[in-house]
């Protein structure tokens, strides 16, 4: 049977199948799924495999993907044989860290020790995500409660001089409850920012769809950042500062920190916009 841990959310999924005992046995020669890449890509793609053999000790086949849902799957047999791992294309170029956390989730595939540093390193990466549906699907803005243009452009008069030149829309709602939920993203590829549209509900205050918005505008502004050591940061020293000096930001983080709110947020929503249908 499979399941899901939702560590990176919405269109950040890790996917898990039951973790079963692998028979001992020795490694076969890598076998690398090749998906449409090219030879440099393959070779990669079977070094990273060889790499995460060596580290959990299990045999395995690795496919490297292009989706842009899941970055992440692991499926252990029930019956034995290799643990079927799935990794979208960026984790061919992820530095060691990274590379030594992947093989502590393929063997623990529930444990959670390492979630924040795969989310920063997928967040980090979202330009090499290719969101074919961002491209393709025209901008909505107007919901049920809240008009995010509305929103968009009164932060970006107050807070950015009118500097913050993207397009924003409510994103899709998977319509079933989920265990986490990403409020917004920054598509820098797209120049886009989507809103999730559980945001678009009566109980949801307007102080909080502004606050995500402003988040979301403040990655547009800043970028990402490289540090000393050559990793990219995504909320740099100049963006806490300035996510800090929102005026509603302790309100945004107390209700959102809050967890009634956040189970009414996780439940299958009964409000979504017609838009948002159609995304």
């Amino acid at each position: 049977m499979s399941q899901q841990l939702d560590l990176f959310t919405d269109n950040m999924l890790v996917s898990i199948g039951e973790q079963q005992p692998l028979h001992n046995e020795p490694f076969p020669a890598p076998t690398v799924s090749q998906e449409h890449y090219p030879d440099e890509q393959t070779l990669l793609t079977r070094q990273l495999q060889e790499e995460l053999q060596l580290r959990c000790a299990l045999t395995i086949r690795l496919t490297v993907t292009d989706n842009t849902s899941t970055m992440m799957s692991v499926r252990h047999p029930i019956n034995g044989g290799a643990v079927q791992v799935r990794l979208h294309r960026m984790f061919l170029s992820a530095p060691g860290d990274v590379r030594k956390a992947l093989a502590h989730w393929v063997k623990h595939p529930r444990s959670r020790k390492f979630a924040l540093l795969f989310r920063e390193f997928i967040v980090a990466h979202t330009d090499e995500i290719r969101n074919r549906e961002a491209r393709a699907l025209p901008p909505v803005t107007r919901g049920n409660c809240y008009d995010l243009k509305e929103a968009f452009d009164e932060l970006n008069a107050q807070y950015f001089d009118n500097a913050i030149n993207v397009t924003i829309s409510w994103g899709r709602d998977c319509g079933r409850s989920t265990r986490s939920i990403r409020f917004g993203g920054y598509y820098p590829a797209e120049q886009l920012i989507r809103i999730h549209p559980r945001l678009d509900q009566p109980f949801v205050p307007a102080f909080i769809l502004r606050y995500i918005v402003y988040h979301e505008m403040l990655h547009a502004h800043i970028g990402i950042e490289h540090t000393e050591n050559g990793r990219k940061s995504i909320h740099p020293k100049e963006f806490k500062r300035m996510e800090k000096a929102f005026p509603e930001y302790d309100a945004a983080i107390a209700w959102i920190e809050n967890p009634g709110n956040l189970r009414r947020m996780l439940r299958r929503s009964r409000h979504i916009t017609p838009e948002s249908k159609k995304i």
